[in-house]
């Protein structure tokens, strides 16, 4: 089902009202993807506050601490690379001030703002990364 988009404000709006949509098709939410990489050519980035968040960060500086303890450096080394990857995330999240699961279009990059509250957030995510977008 190919919808016509005239410009990018336009597909930015129906892909924000997608991510609660009740009911709505995966192929729709295919659709909406291809309409903005063959449409209006533009890179999808997905930012997954979901899963970079401070549980994620406190559970991960945890585990780094009991590697330490455990001499097991390599584990210790991901966790701290975790534990600062996760820190980026809170930053920017609360830098910008991003409250619910959006997308947000900027020279010419499609962002996807997850943060695993909105209706179809599970299937957007799995999609982008299906499709190799985020």
């Amino acid at each position: 089902m190919e919808t016509k988009m005239n410009n990018i404000e336009e597909l930015v709006n129906e892909l924000n009202k997608s991510l609660n949509a009740e009911g709505i098709a995966q192929e729709r939410v295919v659709s909406l993807i291809n309409i903005a990489k063959d449409n209006f050519h533009v890179k999808i980035k997905m930012l997954d506050f979901a899963y970079y968040d401070e549980t994620k960060q406190l559970k991960a500086k945890k585990d780094k601490i009991n590697a330490l303890k455990s001499e097991k450096w390599e584990t210790l080394i991901e966790q701290r690379s975790l534990e600062l990857e996760c820190e980026k995330y809170i930053k920017l999240r609360k830098q910008f001030n991003i409250t619910a699961s959006s997308f947000y279009y900027e020279d010419n990059d499609l962002y996807y703002f997850c943060l695993g509250d909105a209706y179809n957030d599970n299937m957007f995510r799995k999609l982008l990364i299906c499709y190799r977008l985020s």
